[in-house]
């Protein structure tokens, strides 16, 4: 262990003691905003997970929607508390081919593609 100035070199690594911890890894923060992040796995077969984030209680609707614009299935349509949320989709009865999940909030809307191949 040696020591220079403000830093501390022990076994090849430099650092300045006292530094600060600003954040925690998988810490939870509520969301500044609606969000509508790109689902996972995609694409996928059968199921996959949409993700969301919510940042004031609000009525949220998420629709699936087939290449022509056709509504497909409803995924939620319920207010939600702040913070992020998942719904799980499952493509039992549909066929291969590009989706669109579509998340509407009051003036919030946001699309995400989607492709299911079996």
């Amino acid at each position: 262990m040696t020591s220079g100035g403000s830093y501390i070199n022990e076994i090849g690594f430099w650092y300045q003691p006292g530094w600060i911890i600003t954040e925690v890894e998988g810490s939870e923060l509520l969301p500044s905003e609606f969000s509508l992040a790109q689902n996972q796995p995609n694409p996928f077969n059968p199921v996959t997970t949409i993700r969301f984030g919510v940042p004031e209680k609000a009525r949220v609707t998420i629709m699936l929607y087939d290449v022509a614009g056709r509504e497909v299935r409803k995924i939620a349509d319920e207010e939600f508390e702040p913070g992020y949320h998942e719904r799980v989709l499952s493509a039992s009865g549909l066929g291969s081919g590009v989706y669109f999940c579509r998340m509407v909030s009051g003036s919030f809307t946001q699309s995400r593609k989607l492709l299911l191949l079996k």
